[in-house]
């Protein structure tokens, strides 16, 4: 489930800071305490942030939580298992 919302809120939140001039810097590696704070808070902010599911908006948040249901259920042989997918 992790792979079908990395793509809309890690990836996204991570391009858009790119594109804003939002410096993300590392040292040896890794990402300073300052930057991982910086990228903690844009992932935090696209969470919250709303868009079409299966014709309503929705925050990304809930989608999460609807598809955990979606997946527990189909895991129970009750219903199938319909990935989350996000359109650019």
């Amino acid at each position: 489930m992790v792979e079908e919302f990395r793509q809309p809120i890690v990836d996204r939140a991570i391009i858009a800071a790119v594109a804003k001039d939002i410096k993300i810097e590392t040292r040896n590696g890794i990402l300073t305490d300052e930057s991982r704070h910086g990228v903690a808070n844009l992932v935090l902010q696209r969470l919250e942030s709303e868009v079409n599911f299966r014709g309503q908006r929705h925050k990304l948040k809930s989608i999460i939580q609807i598809q955990a249901r979606n997946l527990a259920m189909a895991l129970r042989g009750e219903t199938r298992y319909r990935a989350f997918s996000f359109k650019w």
